[in-house]
């Protein structure tokens, strides 16, 4: 998996937050692109290369744990990463039930949100291939002939 070909989507309602994180990924090597809700993130096209998301818990109005659903439709092969500054155990709980990779608290360790994020890349990873298998096949039915 190469990073640079990986994008990280940051959603959190607090730029400073925002432009942090995406300081420290870019210098890691990550492309990032950032959103202050899930709304602006949901207006995007589907992202479909190797990639994860970023998301903050509280955003105001809908939680991130009510709109993970909704966010893993449409981005299927982008995992989630929940940060709050306000979580807790039973959240952490449901988040990962859900498919969550990791739930991280605010303030955020660098060293653990990297390794979160190499974790989430290469599920994306793995999501991006079985897609493309799924796909080969559905082509490869499609070309049968009745008989």
């Amino acid at each position: 998996m190469n990073k640079h070909n990986s994008k990280i989507f940051i959603i959190d309602d607090d730029e400073e937050v925002r432009q942090s994180l995406s300081l420290l990924l870019k210098s890691e090597g990550y492309q990032t692109e950032s959103f202050p809700s899930t709304a602006i993130l949901l207006e995007t096209k589907n992202h479909n290369s190797t990639g994860c998301i970023l998301l903050d818990v509280f955003l105001g109005g809908k939680t991130g744990l009510e709109l993970q659903s909704e966010i893993e439709t449409k981005f299927e092969n982008l995992p989630i990463i929940f940060i709050s500054g306000q979580g807790n155990i039973p959240m952490s709980v449901e988040a990962m039930k859900k498919g969550a990779v990791s739930f991280l608290q605010k303030p955020i360790d660098d060293k653990e949100l990297l390794k979160a994020i190499e974790e989430a890349l290469t599920r994306s990873d793995e999501l991006i291939k079985k897609q493309n298998e799924i796909e080969k096949f559905k082509s490869l039915v499609n070309s049968l002939t009745a008989r």
